[in-house]
């Protein structure tokens, strides 16, 4: 399955704002997206240390995810990729000088453009 950065943001922006501080088996849906895709990119936020919380495997189905929070790493990610302008101008930026996405990249990017706009560049 190839890893899809929308997504991956959809969901960090979604556990933010989700009401409950406990550990909550995540049961989150997005237009054009499966269970299945949506289990395994929260595998990959599991993985990059951006989300805290445990999977719980089901047979036949989608792994569920019981999330407690985001991480340090999940909220300053968020934050750098909060504004849509910001967002999309690093996904141009990646797009039109390599044409593939690194997390690292893309990270970077966004940290660079936020530190242009703190700075009036």
């Amino acid at each position: 399955m190839k890893r899809n950065m929308d997504l991956i943001r959809e969901i960090l922006l979604a556990l933010e704002v989700h009401p409950e501080s406990n550990a909550y088996i995540l049961n989150l849906s997005f237009p054009g997206h499966s269970e299945d895709e949506i289990s395994y990119h929260c595998r990959l936020l599991f993985d990059a240390g951006m989300i805290d919380g445990e999977c719980i495997p089901a047979s036949g189905a989608p792994d569920k995810w019981m999330i407690r929070d985001l991480t340090w790493a999940g909220h300053e990610f968020l934050e750098a990729s909060r504004d849509d302008n910001r967002w999309n101008k690093a996904k141009k930026i990646i797009s039109e000088k390599t044409g593939s996405f690194s997390f690292e990249i893309l990270k970077s990017i966004l940290m660079d453009l936020m530190r242009g706009a703190i700075s009036g560049g």
